[in-house]
C-alpha cells in the first residue's frame, strides 16, 4: 500500500514539475522557438518571396501538420513539423502529384526533412536532409540555403 501511494505522489509531483517549464521561454543565441511559440505556429502562414509574382509558403495546422507550397514547382507537400529547443523540423513526404502514382514509382517526390530557426521573426532555413531509398537512410543534402531566402508571417 505505502508503495502504492509512493508511486502516486511521485506521479503529482513529476506531473506539476512539468506543469510549471512549459512556458518556460529558452533562449538560444537570441533566436528561440519555445513551446510558447510552437502555439504561435498552429494555423499560420508564411510566405518567402522568390521572384516577382512567385511566393512560396508554409501553413501550419493544429495537430502538426504542415504544407509547403512551392510557387517554382506549382506543388503542394505535405508533413509534420516539431519544435524542439530553438528549432523547427519539418519533415515532407508527400505531394498532390504523388496520390496519383503508386508507392513504388520513381517519380515520386522524395521525402525530405527541413531544420529551420527564427532569426528577427523570420523563419530561416538551416538544413535540408533527403531519404535514400538505395541505403535506407537520412542523408544530409548538401543545398546551400540563401540567406535571404527567408519566410515571414502573414496570417
Amino acid at each position: 500500500m505505502n508503495n502504492c501511494i509512493f508511486l502516486i505522489l511521485t506521479v503529482i509531483f513529476l506531473g506539476s514539475c512539468n506543469h510549471r517549464n512549459s512556458g518556460k521561454v529558452e533562449k538560444s543565441m537570441g533566436n528561440s522557438i519555445s513551446e510558447i511559440q510552437l502555439a504561435t505556429f498552429i494555423n499560420t502562414k508564411w510566405e518567402c518571396k522568390v521572384a516577382e509574382g512567385c511566393i512560396s509558403s508554409y501553413s501550419f495546422g493544429t495537430n502538426g501538420e504542415s504544407i509547403f507550397y512551392s510557387c517554382e514547382s506549382e506543388d503542394k507537400y505535405y508533413g509534420n513539423y516539431i519544435v524542439n529547443n530553438d528549432t523547427l523540423y519539418i519533415h515532407n513526404f508527400v505531394t498532390d502529384r504523388d496520390s496519383l502514382l503508386p508507392k513504388e514509382s520513381d517519380h515520386r517526390s522524395q521525402e525530405a526533412k527541413y531544420k529551420l530557426i527564427l532569426v528577427n521573426g523570420k523563419l530561416k532555413h538551416v538544413e535540408r536532409w533527403v531519404y535514400s531509398k538505395a541505403n535506407s537512410l537520412w542523408e544530409k543534402d548538401r543545398f546551400n540555403f540563401d540567406d535571404s531566402s527567408t519566410f515571414e508571417r502573414v496570417k
